[in-house]
């Protein structure tokens, strides 16, 4: 009788599917291909068919909710928590207003910078559904808290929020922006205006430091405008 030789050991020929990878890999596509992102695409990238992905994810708003559960985790609302945890209503309405702005700052800061690291995936997960994302509601859970315990009505604290993150996600767009983005170019002579404004800006320094300065001054004035507002609801 003979033996069957015995098995060899190793790395299984199967290719093994694990959450991050799944997650880490869609983000690379998504960057690559925006909108058309497919669940056969993210598949043929991993190396397995559509039906093996499937076991691990249920549709492609699962696996866009997951990206945006990667993202959301790189955001800091901890000056949030501490807010909703203190008690702002012994405060001042200038003091609250003005604490609920250093808290406000310190995400709106921190949710740029984890955006601007992948720009591509943002006009995708700006319309994604949070629903299936329990990281990103964790996020906007402790963001709504501390609103509403700075002072923050009920039927404005979405809003608010909406109004910064409209400019949040626009920001860590243009600091991604190519530095003559505004450089008419050719057309120079019949937009002298441009011409003359985009020269200024190339001298005086522009791509990645023009962005960063566009920002502070767009954070600021959207900053004081609702610190101010804030303060006037509650006097």
């Amino acid at each position: 009788m003979t033996q069957k030789p015995p098995r060899r050991r190793g790395r299984p020929t199967r290719t093994v599917l694990d959450p991050a990878r799944i997650v880490a890999t869609a983000r690379e596509l998504l960057e690559t291909v925006g909108e058309g992102f497919t669940m056969t695409m993210l598949a043929r990238r991993l190396g397995v068919a559509p039906s093996s992905l499937y076991n691990h994810v249920g549709s492609k708003d699962e696996v866009l909710a997951r990206i945006s559960d990667d993202v959301a985790r790189g955001i800091d609302c901890s000056g949030l928590a501490d807010l909703a945890d203190s008690a702002p209503a012994l405060l001042s309405p200038a003091q609250r207003a003005a604490a609920w702005r250093r808290a406000a700052e310190e995400w709106a800061r921190s949710y740029v910078r984890a955006f601007a690291a992948q720009p591509a995936v943002i006009a995708t997960l700006a319309l994604t559904p949070v629903a299936e994302a329990p990281q990103t509601l964790q996020m906007y859970e402790t963001v709504g808290r501390g609103f509403l315990a700075a002072g923050w009505p009920e039927r404005l604290a979405l809003r608010v929020v909406e109004t910064l993150e409209a400019f949040l996600l626009g920001s860590a767009l243009d600091a991604a922006a190519p530095q003559d983005i505004f450089d008419p170019g050719a057309l120079g002579e019949r937009f002298p205006t441009m011409a003359r404004l985009q020269g200024t800006v190339a001298q005086t320094g522009g791509g990645a430091e023009a962005a960063a300065e566009a920002f502070e001054i767009g954070l600021d004035g959207i900053l004081t405008g609702l610190e101010q507002h804030l303060a006037a609801l509650l006097d």
